[in-house]
């Protein structure tokens, strides 16, 4: 992508090609993972099968019950790295994950003495199995950094807490990165959103370019439509335009077909639709660039 843009700044003469070479670009974790080598170099990435490895070799720290097998004790470890990456995603550390299985116990014990017997059976190893959660979450975690490792989850976490914590980091970040364009927005999730605030400052300049079409790329790790009013109250809740007026419904299809289109359109129909965003009508646009006009309307 980067020799892209330099390539394209050679047609607009040197000055162009300065600019582009010292545009950042780069994916959240790369971004993430830099910051934090930045502060600390000693830092080093893993992925889910080093993960899982490094979980394996240290099972006894996990103190596993519910979730330990005789014939395979570590049946359960891919899940863990999944659930913890997913939790660090919502920016959930161990003490959130503690905090919510002791409060779930706690409720559960106010009413356990009036449960029957079979649901408070039940209940007893569903709550079990929380606490067991909470445990191997924070031995996994205390593992990772007594090794000075990163997992895909807790580079941008940490990033985020660094940036929290570190005044003089976020406003050097804020003054080097001017303005931020976010592509396939729709894939960001809690973590990531809380990041591109941090860095865009007060007020926040932002700003998020999106393709879409009914059928649209799948949402990753934890991305939801969520992020676009996230994305409205936080940062544009103070622009001139207002949240509302800043809405455009991108109606011109260049991947699909008409054909296509007319059955993702009438499925889509029948989602729930938000109130802030009207119904438009579709249209594939052909390669001669002759433009299809979709009659089924869809909003997504």
């Amino acid at each position: 992508m980067k020799h892209r843009v330099i390539a394209a700044g050679r047609e607009r003469g040197e000055t162009a090609v300065e600019r582009a070479e010292a545009v950042t670009l780069s994916t959240f974790h790369a971004f993430c993972y830099a910051l934090l080598q930045e502060v600390n170099p000693d830092l080093k990435p893993i992925d889910n099968v080093d993960h899982w490895i490094l979980l394996r070799r240290n099972l006894p720290l996990l103190q596993l019950e519910q979730y330990r097998r005789l014939a395979e004790p570590g049946q359960f470890l891919h899940d863990f790295v999944e659930f913890f990456s997913r939790c660090q995603d919502e920016l959930v550390t161990p003490d959130d994950y503690q905090r919510y299985a002791d409060e779930q116990a706690e409720k559960f014990q106010r009413v356990r003495g009036a449960m029957p017997e079979d649901e408070r059976v039940i209940r007893d190893v569903e709550i079990a199995k929380l606490q067991e959660i909470a445990r191997a979450y924070r031995a996994s975690d205390l593992l990772i950094r007594d090794r000075k490792l990163l997992t895909f989850g807790t580079q941008i976490m940490d990033a985020v807490v660094r940036l929290r914590e570190d005044d003089t980091l976020r406003e050097t970040l804020r003054a080097r990165y001017r303005y931020i364009l976010v592509d396939e927005f729709q894939d960001t999730n809690i973590a990531q959103l809380e990041l591109l605030w941090l860095l865009g400052g007060e007020p926040p300049q932002p700003g998020c370019r999106r393709r879409s079409s009914p059928g649209d790329l799948p949402f990753f790790r934890g991305a939801s439509f969520g992020s676009f009013t996230i994305f409205l109250n936080r940062f544009a809740a103070g622009s001139r335009t207002g949240r509302d007026g800043l809405l455009r419904p991108l109606t011109l299809n260049y991947r699909s077909t008409g054909c296509i289109l007319r059955v993702a359109g009438q499925a889509i129909r029948h989602n729930e639709k938000p109130n802030n965003i009207p119904e438009y009508p579709l249209t594939a646009v052909r390669e001669d660039g002759e433009k299809v006009r979709i009659v089924t309307h869809a909003s997504k």
